[in-house]
């Protein structure tokens, strides 16, 4: 927590993060994790294939008036 008279922070304020848990929430949700990857990219293909192309570019219409010879 913050101190009101300091403002700092007690290192007693912070957990550690536990990577074992971490990995064994990963491991749990595996066939979740990949069925979701999958379906992603599979329907990211689809779009790929199916979607229209779109050409896109610009012009630019330069006028520019004649210089006159100088008369001698």
């Amino acid at each position: 927590m913050i101190d009101a008279d300091n403002n700092s922070l007690n290192p007693s304020d912070f957990e550690e993060i536990d990577f074992s848990k971490l990995i064994n929430l990963l491991l749990r949700n595996k066939k979740t994790i990949f069925l979701v990857t999958i379906s992603t990219f599979a329907l990211s293909i689809f779009y790929l294939i199916w979607k229209k192309p779109v050409w896109e570019g610009q012009f630019q219409i330069v006028i520019a008036e004649k210089k006159q010879p100088f008369n001698q």
